[in-house]
């Protein structure tokens, strides 16, 4: 049951969260966890993190975490922001009650086999749908380290290219590249899966952006 997909993907919409409060470029946050890691991970592997996401593999990968199991992370986040350690407990009650969920479902189900089949195909579309939301925010986060209000040379280009399709009022209200992928996407220039307008912005700035969209697009296509 833990090795379901569900959770992972939990996790990684949880990772997102976090990265609007922790990122090498809060350079302030960023130092403070690099110290509190530095008590689980090498001076080498903290130099090679870019991003929270990055932080999360290299603390499983030494198994100080684990699905669903994120006490010592958020004994180093919430100290800096107490908002991130509300994200967590959110996320691991969520894990929990979705396992909940799924095992009484299970039981309720036994002897119902065309039920069943029904509703695993209506899950299995609603889980495919929701790997590709959490595919589109896992590229915001790589093409932020590109691409953030904060790089201001940057972003002061991309929103020359922006102006094109959004005005001035509503461009001073992103505060990052995934408001500016919500934004593009509510008013129907983008949606999951074709960012054609979105990489034909981010791709003067920044060629490896172009190569980033690449990627996830394939990735999301195929989900």
């Amino acid at each position: 049951m833990d090795t379901l997909p569900w959770k992972q993907e939990l996790e990684n919409e949880m990772v997102h969260k976090l990265s609007e409060y922790i990122h090498p470029l809060l350079k302030d946050r960023w130092a403070e966890f690099d110290v509190k890691m530095s008590v689980e991970l090498s001076p080498v592997c903290r130099s090679n993190l870019k991003n929270i996401y990055d932080a999360f593999t290299a603390l499983r990968n030494k198994e100080v975490i684990s699905l669903g199991r994120y006490d010592v992370i958020r004994s180093m986040l919430s100290p800096i922001h107490v908002v991130m350690g509300e994200i967590i407990d959110t996320y691991t009650a969520k894990m929990e009650g979705v396992k909940s969920e799924m095992e009484a479902g299970e039981s309720e189900m036994k002897g119902a086999e065309f039920k069943l089949v029904d509703e695993e195909n209506t899950s299995r579309d609603s889980l495919n749908e929701h790997t590709r939301r959490v595919l589109e925010k896992q590229m915001a986060v790589k093409l932020a380290d590109y691409l953030h209000p904060r790089l201001k040379s940057q972003w002061a280009t991309f929103d020359c290219y922006l102006s094109v399709h959004l005005d001035t009022v509503c461009r001073a209200k992103m505060e990052n590249i995934y408001m500016v992928i919500e934004e593009l996407s509510r008013r129907r220039l983008i949606s999951v899966g074709d960012y054609r307008l979105l990489r034909e912005l981010v791709t003067p700035v920044h060629v490896d952006m172009g190569r980033i969209i690449d990627e996830y697009t394939e990735m999301i296509r195929e989900a």
